[in-house]
C-alpha cells in the first residue's frame, strides 16, 4: 500500500482543485479514489431518490439546462453522490459542454469505490477528448485498459483515437442484478367472508371476522443489454386466517413473470415493457376446495412529459382457469379470458405525487354468473410527513355488472385506504395501513361492508 503525506500547501492545492470541480473553474486535481464511499443513510437516499427523478424528468423532455440545475443543487449538499456526479456528466456531455462534463466524471471517479471504475474512467476519457485534451485522455483510457468490464472497448478508442471525437459507445452488457424481499404482514379483517349486512345480524361475528397473517418471498433479476432491459421474477406466498369458518379462505399463491423493454433510459421520453405472468391460486381443501390458474399478457407503455409527470397505458390479456366439481352449477364456472386496459396519469408537486387511473375489464367467463364487465377509478395521494414518514391516501369506486347472470347482479363499489410508512434502515420497511371496503348491490346477499387493519414490515436483500 502506498501512503502520502501532505503538507499544508499541498492539502490547499487539492481543496481548491476539488472546489475548481465543483463549480466548473476548468482545473483538474491530480488522480485519486475513494477505497470505499461511506454508506448513505435512508435520509440521503431518498433525497438522491428524488433528484434523480426530477432530472430524469427534465431529460425526457430535453430540458437539459433544468436537470443540470437539479443535479447541481442536489451535489451542494450531497457531493458524495457519485451516481447524481455521473448523471450529471452525461447531461453535460449531451448538452456539448464537455469541458465541465470531464469535471464531473472525475468527482464520479473520487467518490467511487472499485464497483463501476471502469465506467467511469472510460466516460472521463471520452469528455476529456471531446475537449480536445487527446493527451490527458489518451493516459485515462490507459489507465482504464486494466478494467476488465471496458477494456475491449478501451482497446477500439485507442486504436481510432482522434482529438474532439466522441469515443466509441459501450456496447457490453452491464452486470445482473438480483433483488430480493421478505415480508411480513399481520392484521385483522372485519369480513373475511365477504358476508352480507343483513346476514351478520343473524350470525356470529367470529364467523365473518379473524385476524390473519400473511408471508410472501419475493426475487427478481434484472440484465440490461444493449438492446434493452430484462427482468426475470417470481415470488410465493400464504394468506392464513385464525378463525374457524374463515379458514375456509386461506390460500397459497405463488408468481412467475417476465418483463422485456428498454429499461430506464435517461434521454428517453418513452418506455415500454412487454411481460407475462403466471400464477397459482387455491383455498385449502377443507373449505371450498377451490383451485385456479392465471396466466397474463402484458404490454405496457410509459410517456414522460411535462417538469413533473408521466402518463402510462397498460394492456394485458389474462385467462383463469378455475376447478369445478361434478355438482357444481356450470353457470358458477369462473373459467375464461378477460381484457384489463388501463390508463394512469400521474403528478409531482411540492405536496406530493398524485396519481389518478381509469381501468376497464372484461371478463368473459364460461359460467353465465361471473360474465363481467368493470369499469373503476382509482385515486392516490402519497407525501412524505415528517420523521422520515411516508403516508398515502387511495379512494377508487368501481360499478360491475353482470349482465348474464341468474339475478342480473349489478354492483357499485367504494374502497377507501390510508397507508403510514417508514424506513427504518436501508433493509428493512414498515407501514400501518387501513382499507375501508363498501359494497352496494342489488342482490341483498351481495351487500357488505369490510374493515381491515395491518401492520407490515418489509426486509430487502
Amino acid at each position: 500500500m502506498v501512503q502520502f503525506v501532505l503538507d499544508s500547501k499541498a492539502m490547499k492545492g487539492m481543496r481548491s482543485a476539488v472546489l475548481a470541480a465543483l463549480f466548473g473553474i476548468g482545473i483538474h486535481a491530480p488522480f485519486s479514489y475513494a477505497v470505499e464511499p461511506p454508506i448513505a443513510t435512508p435520509e440521503e437516499e431518498t433525497n438522491r431518490e428524488v433528484a434523480r427523478t426530477y432530472s430524469s424528468f427534465y431529460l425526457g423532455q430535453k430540458d437539459l439546462s433544468a436537470s443540470i440545475k437539479v443535479l447541481m443543487e442536489h451535489l451542494k449538499t450531497d457531493p458524495k453522490d457519485t451516481g447524481a456526479w455521473h448523471l450529471l456528466g452525461l447531461t453535460l456531455l449531451e448538452s456539448h459542454e464537455n469541458t465541465k462534463a470531464s469535471q464531473a466524471f472525475y468527482q464520479a471517479l473520487a467518490t467511487s469505490s472499485e464497483l463501476g471504475r471502469g465506467l467511469y474512467l472510460y466516460y472521463y476519457a471520452d469528455a476529456l477528448n471531446r475537449s480536445g485534451d487527446i493527451n490527458k485522455a489518451k493516459a485515462v483510457l490507459e489507465r482504464a485498459l486494466k478494467e476488465s468490464d471496458v477494456s475491449e472497448v478501451v482497446k477500439e478508442a485507442l486504436a481510432n483515437l482522434k482529438p474532439n471525437v466522441a469515443l466509441p459507445p459501450i456496447r457490453f452488457a452491464k452486470r445482473g442484478n438480483w433483488k430480493g424481499s421478505l415480508t411480513l404482514i399481520g392484521g385483522y379483517d372485519t369480513n373475511v367472508l365477504l358476508t352480507s349486512d343483513s346476514a351478520i345480524a343473524s350470525i356470529s361475528r367470529s364467523d365473518t371476522a379473524s385476524p390473519f397473517g400473511t408471508f410472501v418471498g419475493q426475487i427478481a433479476h434484472t440484465k440490461s443489454l444493449a438492446s434493452g432491459q430484462l427482468q426475470s421474477r417470481g415470488s410465493a406466498g400464504a394468506n392464513m386466517n385464525t378463525a374457524v369458518a374463515a379458514k375456509t379462505y386461506n390460500t397459497i399463491f405463488s408468481s412467475l413473470g417476465f418483463d422485456w423493454g428498454n429499461g430506464e433510459e435517461e434521454f428517453k421520453s418513452f418506455d415500454q415493457a412487454l411481460g407475462e405472468t403466471f400464477d397459482i391460486n387455491w383455498l385449502n381443501s377443507s373449505g371450498y376446495k377451490f383451485f385456479s390458474w392465471t396466466n397474463t399478457l402484458k404490454w405496457r407503455g410509459a410517456l414522460h412529459h411535462g417538469a413533473s409527470s408521466d402518463t402510462e397505458i397498460e394492456i394485458p390479456g389474462f385467462y383463469t382457469k378455475s376447478a369445478l366439481d361434478s355438482t357444481d352449477d356450470p353457470a358458477n364456472d369462473r373459467s375464461g379470458l378477460g381484457l384489463r386496459p388501463s390508463l394512469l396519469h400521474r403528478r409531482y408537486f411540492a405536496f406530493g405525487v398524485i396519481t389518478i387511473s381509469a381501468r376497464f375489464e372484461k371478463l368473459f367467463a364460461k359460467g353465465a354468473n361471473y360474465k363481467s364487465s368493470t369499469i373503476s377509478v382509482p385515486f392516490t395521494w402519497s407525501r412524505n410527513v415528517f420523521l422520515g414518514l411516508f403516508g398515502t391516501l387511495g379512494l377508487e369506486g368501481a360499478q360491475v355488472k353482470y349482465p348474464e347472470s341468474s339475478t342480473l347482479r349489478s354492483d357499485r363499489y367504494l374502497k377507501a385506504s390510508a397507508s403510514l410508512g417508514r424506513r427504518v434502515s436501508k433493509k428493512i420497511v414498515g407501514s400501518l395501513d387501513y382499507g375501508y371496503t363498501r359494497n352496494i348491490s342489488n342482490v341483498e346477499t351481495a351487500r357488505y361492508n369490510k374493515h381491515s387493519l395491518s401492520l407490515m414490515v418489509n426486509y430487502e436483500f
